[in-house]
């Protein structure tokens, strides 16, 4: 199992490659190795404000403001006058920060809002395994954005399929290289059955041939 990326820390990973403890202080200080007494930990950095701080130099309301739109002077009343995301193209309603709740969330987990776009270009609308556009209905109509479950790391856009595959495998390689072998190797029995599924294979063999 995955330990803390922080030096003579043993702890299992929670986030980021980090453990809890470290990614709580980076959360609330924005460094994991930032240690701030509880007890002391003066005012808020607004000027004006005179509650004590709580995350990363701001009280609990202007560390909100922070976390949900980007600045602690935001006012609600201006989110009236920001009714649509900010992304070019998107017409969904405005959430926070200026986005909309579907880039808002890719903000949070990716930090940035056009990151699954950028990569769906790159590819070129095709997963980066079978090279295939995605196919289905609903959730399996688009790529997934794929990651790295231990460091957090993003990896590539992939489409349904080949997502679940590497899920249900547990995205490890020796599993993965194990099931390739199995696919390569000869076919223990000769027997082969008279029936539909039979001849769909013996379709297949000749499509190839």
């Amino acid at each position: 199992m995955a330990t803390c990326s922080i030096a003579d820390c043993s702890r299992v990973v929670a986030s980021r490659g980090w453990c809890s403890t470290h990614y709580g202080r980076w959360w609330r200080h924005g460094d994991p190795l930032k240690m701030v007494n509880r007890w002391n930990v003066g005012a808020c950095s607004v000027d004006g404000c005179e509650r004590p701080a709580k995350a990363r130099g701001y009280c609990t309301a202007h560390w909100r403001r922070v976390h949900l739109y980007g600045d602690p002077h935001f006012a609600y009343r201006d989110r009236m006058h920001n009714s649509h995301c900010s992304v070019i193209g998107c017409d969904r309603p405005y959430q926070g920060r200026g986005f909309c709740r579907l880039h808002l969330e890719r903000v949070y987990m990716h930090g940035s809002p056009t990151l699954a776009d950028d990569l769906v270009v790159q590819q070129r609308g095709a997963c980066a395994i079978c090279k295939r556009p995605a196919r289905g209905r609903g959730h399996e109509a688009r790529l997934h954005l794929d990651h790295d479950h231990v460091t957090g790391r993003i990896r590539g856009m992939l489409c349904g399929p080949c997502n679940k595959a590497l899920g249900l495998l547990g995205d490890d390689p020796v599993n993965l290289r194990a099931a390739l072998d199995y696919l390569e190797a000869p076919a223990l029995h000769g027997y082969l059955p008279d029936n539909r599924y039979a001849q769909r294979a013996k379709r297949r063999r000749e499509a190839l041939a």
